[in-house]
């Protein structure tokens, strides 16, 4: 004996199946790709969008192409770009530090401008100079 399911019957098991990989697909792309495995980017995957994590992360990878150097003062450090191959980059940031107030600044005002933290305070953050 064939057993047949009716209209409705197929129309709730497709509509359940619909939902089932709505969700799943959903959780598949709420996760992030880490890079770096570094604190700081584990820690910018738990507050950030996925967007604005997406940018962070870009900026955290860039920085590992600059060394930091000391500046002026105590209060500064350049931040140079290593192995650089295009002339039409900047070479060198400044970026100045005040680690009394935790307070970060860099030339290029990305912070200001976007507010995220750019390459050079990142690479300045990990670095073990300051």
């Amino acid at each position: 004996m064939d057993t047949y399911i009716t209209g409705l019957e197929f129309l709730r098991v497709l509509f359940l199946w619909i939902c089932v990989i709505n969700i799943w697909c959903r959780l598949v792309q709420d996760k992030v790709e880490i890079k770096t495995r570094s604190p700081i980017e584990i820690h910018a995957s738990q507050v950030y969008t996925r967007a604005v994590f997406q940018l962070f992360s870009e900026e955290l990878t860039d920085s590992l192409s600059y060394m930091v150097k000391p500046g002026e003062d105590e209060s500064t450090v350049q931040v140079v770009r290593m192995n650089s191959q295009e002339s039409f980059l900047r070479k060198e940031y400044q970026v100045s530090c005040d680690l009394e107030r935790e307070e970060f600044s860099c030339v290029c005002k990305m912070f200001e401008h976007k507010g995220i933290l750019c390459s050079h305070i990142l690479r300045v953050f990990v670095s073990s100079t300051v």
